[in-house]
């Protein structure tokens, strides 16, 4: 394997090698609707999809699970289409749709679960545009459906900080790079170092709004979900870090950092 540099660096290998972890999403939302409603869920819809992975591992759980990847990005698709969906058999294939557009304007089919996955819906700067799509990802949902996202804070997320975390051949480097106190309006760059010392300056750009726990609680339950809850992240006695294990929770302790997921049931 020859050495990752700002030459042939691939962004979306990149990012996916550092910021997805789509195993463990699908198994977590597996589990979650059957603990629901006591039964699997089939038919998902991830929005903001990007790369599609997470469609990919949900349709190889088993033959009969089937996705809907929705992302304004047809370059993005497209990259998905030829490094995720090119790797899953015929029949895994075809049971994955791909649409090029809005995820205000897919409504339709009517699936199980809505993940909405990566912070993305944060680009909804206006209270009133995130309840709009919480309301369009509620429309979009089968009876005894769920809405998940994930949500990011901590004393440290208000911060300017760059964060590098080493991963095979590279350093992934998260920056909070602009952030307003008013407005809560967060500018973040996700950058990528190589060990010939040149870097992949602004991989990503992200310019979104900071949500916060509460702010996104609420703002599902105006849209109408009849239930909302938290799920926490459990915490390693060894080292005081994340234990990988999600559950609900009404009392979250302070900490520099944290990751959770909300999920608004109808």
């Amino acid at each position: 394997m020859s050495e990752i540099n700002l030459n042939n660096a691939d962004v979306h290998s990149l990012y996916e090698k550092s910021v997805q972890n789509a195993d463990f999403d699908v198994e977590l939302i597996n589990d979650l609707y059957q603990n629901y409603n006591g039964c699997e869920p089939l038919l998902i819809k991830e929005d903001f999809c990007g790369t599609a992975s997470f469609c990919c591992e949900w349709v190889k759980l088993n033959q009969n699970k089937k996705a809907v990847g929705v992302d304004l990005d047809s370059e993005v698709l497209d990259w998905g289409r030829t490094h995720n969906l090119s790797k899953l058999c015929i029949q895994e294939q075809q049971r994955i749709v791909l649409k090029n557009d809005n995820v205000l304007n897919v409504i339709a089919p009517k699936t199980d679960v809505v993940v909405a996955f990566n912070f993305s819906y944060q680009i909804f700067k206006k209270r009133q545009d995130l309840l709009y799509y919480f309301k369009q990802a509620k429309r979009s949902l089968k009876r005894k459906g769920i809405f998940v996202i994930d949500v990011f804070g901590g004393t440290q997320s208000t911060a300017l900080v760059e964060e590098i975390t080493p991963k095979d051949g590279f350093d992934y480097v998260w920056e909070h790079a602009k952030f307003n106190s008013i407005t809560n309006e967060l500018l973040c760059y996700i950058h990528f170092d190589f060990k010939d010392g040149s870097r992949l300056e602004k991989a990503f750009t992200y310019d979104w709004r900071l949500y916060t726990v509460p702010e996104l609680v609420d703002i599902m339950t105006d849209a109408g979900f009849k239930q909302v809850d938290v799920l926490w992240e459990g915490t390693d006695e060894s080292d005081g870090t994340g234990n990988g294990e999600f559950k609900h929770a009404k009392d979250g302790e302070v900490c520099e950092s944290f990751i959770a997921y909300i999920v608004g049931r109808i």
